[in-house]
């Protein structure tokens, strides 16, 4: 169960006035919210050894989100890249797996390939690193990718599926913080009452975390 799915149930429990706005959110956030590696192996230990990367580019003035994966096992390097879906494990994506003589050499070529990416003109970020961020400087989740663009994307071949800015969770946005100041002016001193807000503070700033990117 992911993060924005908890919250949401929780809401939902706290606050039973919402659960006819949040229930079709509850279903809706199981598939389609920022998401993990498709390569199920990467993790923060393995990118903290140096056995994978996990990067991502999300362009607007190029009509462009993107990702790509690497994963050191054995000698073997694991790529998989493609566009920055709202799914984890669905859209299009391409792979290719390359053998070297040693570990080592697999996790210099790795390297490599990562630097090229970070510096190159589709200027990849780390979803590890310290660029993992939302415009205004606060960290995002790390090892998750953020929601990404709302137009299509292409990759030569055609048009992929994109990660949306649900509508949906824009008009979740609005309705917490218009919920937020009616609590806070009603129930100043309730411990429920407080106890409901630091629910909604909670889920708004993981909200606004992730949907920062949004084109």
């Amino acid at each position: 169960m992911n993060d924005l799915r908890t919250k949401l149930i929780r809401l939902a429990h706290e606050k039973p006035e919402l659960r006819a706005q949040l229930l079709p959110l509850i279903k809706e956030a199981g598939e389609k919210v920022a998401h993990k590696p498709h390569i199920r192996e990467i993790n923060r230990n393995t990118n903290r050894a140096g056995l994978s990367s996990m990067l991502y580019s999300i362009n607007a003035g190029e009509n462009k989100s993107k990702f790509h994966e690497m994963h050191v096992d054995g000698t073997t390097l694991k790529r998989v890249w493609g566009a920055l879906t709202d799914r984890g494990g669905f859209g299009r994506t391409q792979s290719k797996s390359e053998s070297f003589s040693s570990p080592e050499q697999a996790m210099r070529q790795m390297q490599k390939i990562k630097q090229s990416k970070i510096r190159g003109s589709s200027k990849y970020i780390d979803a590890y690193g310290p660029n993992h961020k939302t415009p205004d400087g606060k960290k995002l989740p790390q090892g998750q990718y953020p929601v990404g663009l709302t137009r299509d994307v292409g990759f030569g071949w055609g048009t992929q599926e994109s990660a949306f800015c649900l509508p949906e969770l824009k008009r979740l946005q609005e309705d917490l913080a218009k919920h937020e100041a009616v609590l806070s002016r009603t129930l100043p001193s309730s411990d429920m009452g407080k106890k409901i807000l630091g629910q909604i503070k909670t889920l708004t700033r993981y909200l606004n975390k992730q949907m920062s990117l949004c084109g």
